[in-house]
């Protein structure tokens, strides 16, 4: 228990500190839609939803280290666990941080389109 607490402080504090990020330079888009494609592209995040009232459901995007695993975030409040997407001039945030926990293990931050990983 210990270890992980020392752990998860180490991880804290690299988080907190600009040298623990690096950001990708490639943007990512949103793209509402009633209907999922079937192929995901890079650099876009497809969120699905009812258009009209921008009632958002889940969103997809293809994970940013490469491995191009299809990565589905619910968007639904009311049911665990729920990602937060924001826009700020088109530029998309998703809150908390994406961690996968199989294959690829990414740890990362959607930030005003960029990507800010977790060390």
């Amino acid at each position: 228990m210990r270890q992980l607490f020392k752990k998860f402080i180490s991880w804290l504090s690299k988080l907190l500190s600009k040298e623990a990020t690096v950001t990708s330079k490639r943007g990512f888009n949103v793209h509402y839609t009633s209907e999922f494609p079937e192929f995901i592209d890079k650099n876009i995040i497809y969120v699905e939803c009812n258009v009209k009232s921008k009632d958002y459901w889940y969103a997809k995007l293809q994970c940013p280290c490469g491995c191009e695993d299809v990565i589905t975030l619910n968007l639904m409040d009311d049911v665990n666990p729920c990602w937060k997407l924001t826009t700020n001039e088109e530029e998309p945030s998703i809150y908390p941080s994406i961690w996968r926990t199989k294959n690829c293990e990414s740890h990362f931050w959607l930030r005003s389109g960029l990507i800010v990983w977790a060390e």
